[in-house]
């Protein structure tokens, strides 16, 4: 323990902080909150005790606080999480054993089953991240392919205009020519 006290003018200022160490929890508890209490308790060995004394020494005002609570906390939460760990261990038990009942003769089979639908799932996505892949390319090359086709179709049609435009620059010419003939 570890403390202070001032008095100066009829005031007092006090403070008091101590470590409870080889800390021992006994309790007789009659239902099962009260035993896993207990069963918490008995983790604690060690806590933090602070006390204050503040204002005029006729009537100080108090105060009083200890890190036990978070410790009780702490124990309460782990034994929940054992609890809850226990409890599906004996589901999981149960489970398997009403399984290995209900399946007979198909029970090696069935655990075969069980031990590959891990590696069937992996097969699965990875069937579906190639499949997703192939449809990628697929879509990308049948694009490709109508590009060139537009552009291909665009070429020809261009050369067509290109054709008829000099085709009917020389039957201009040609009527040109004719007209100049008659002319002269």
């Amino acid at each position: 323990m570890d403390s202070k006290a001032v008095v100066v003018s009829g005031q007092l200022n006090a403070d008091l902080d101590a470590q409870v160490t080889q800390a021992k929890f006994m309790g007789d508890g009659q239902t099962v909150f009260a035993k896993e209490l207990n069963r918490a308790l008995q983790g604690i060995t060690r806590f933090n005790v602070d006390a204050g004394a503040t204002g005029d020494l006729s009537s100080p005002e108090l105060s009083f606080g200890s890190d036990l609570d978070k410790q009780i906390n702490s124990a309460i939460s782990k034994r929940v999480r054992a609890k809850q760990d226990e409890f599906e261990q004996k589901l999981q038990s149960r489970l398997n054993a009403q399984l290995q009942e209900y399946a007979g003769d198909y029970a090696e089979e069935l655990q075969q089953l069980a031990r590959m639908e891990g590696s069937l799932d992996d097969k699965l996505s990875a069937l579906k991240d190639l499949a997703s892949s192939e449809l990628e390319d697929f879509k990308a090359q049948q694009e490709r392919e109508a590009k060139e086709k537009l552009d291909a179709e665009k070429a020809a049609a261009e050369q067509k205009a290109r054709d008829e435009a000099e085709a009917r620059k020389k039957e201009l010419r040609d009527q040109a020519k004719d007209k100049l003939k008659n002319l002269f």
